[in-house]
């Protein structure tokens, strides 16, 4: 049950570990609501309950109806419209931050929503996008973390997963209680 969480999860904790630390100031009731959605969420991880799903949808359309500004909100809706089915209209939603905001972590989502519709050609160029921005983040900073799980994670995509297994054991040399670095190379 609980990879079952994580699965369910894994598109927003990557997107969450790879995007900036930017936080715009909401209200706190559009910001209860969106915390109110993630526990649906959440609920629905743990026990598979399409109503579950259906009601994060809601209270995360209130939040965002809210406050148009609550980007998290936004991030929360496309993992939900993700867990849906609904890939095409997470896809416009994830186009429509990356217009605002010019976010390239949003580039992974948008990937891994591309190949749950098989459409492995705009996944991979997606990927190779994601791929050359972070690597280019790392020359700017090498040093930054997320950038280095994030430019082997859509590394992996486009070369291969044998293509990082030294890279990671490199940098878990260097990072050794890294979890997602760790959590990278169990996935190999």
């Amino acid at each position: 049950m609980k990879q079952s969480i994580i699965l369910c999860l894994m598109p927003v904790v990557i997107w969450s570990f790879c995007a900036r630390q930017s936080k715009p100031q909401t209200n706190e009731d559009c910001k209860k609501l969106n915390s109110r959605g993630v526990d649906s969420l959440l609920w629905y991880g743990a026990t598979k309950k399409k109503s579950a799903l259906n009601a994060a949808l809601n209270l995360l359309n209130e939040a965002i109806k809210c406050d148009s500004n609550l980007r998290i909100a936004k991030i929360n809706k496309i993992s939900v419209l993700g867990e849906l089915g609904q890939y095409h209209d997470a896809l416009q939603m994830i186009d429509n931050l990356i217009l605002v905001d010019k976010d390239s972590s949003l580039l992974i989502l948008k990937s891994a929503y591309y190949e749950k519709l098989n459409e492995r050609e705009l996944s991979i160029k997606t990927y190779k996008i994601a791929y050359s921005y972070f690597s280019s983040q790392l020359k700017k900073h090498p040093e930054n973390v997320n950038a280095i799980y994030c430019k082997l994670l859509t590394q992996s995509k486009v070369f291969g997963k044998d293509s990082i297994t030294s890279e990671i054991q490199y940098y878990l040399k260097k990072y050794p209680n890294d979890g997602n670095l760790k959590a990278l190379l169990e996935g190999i």
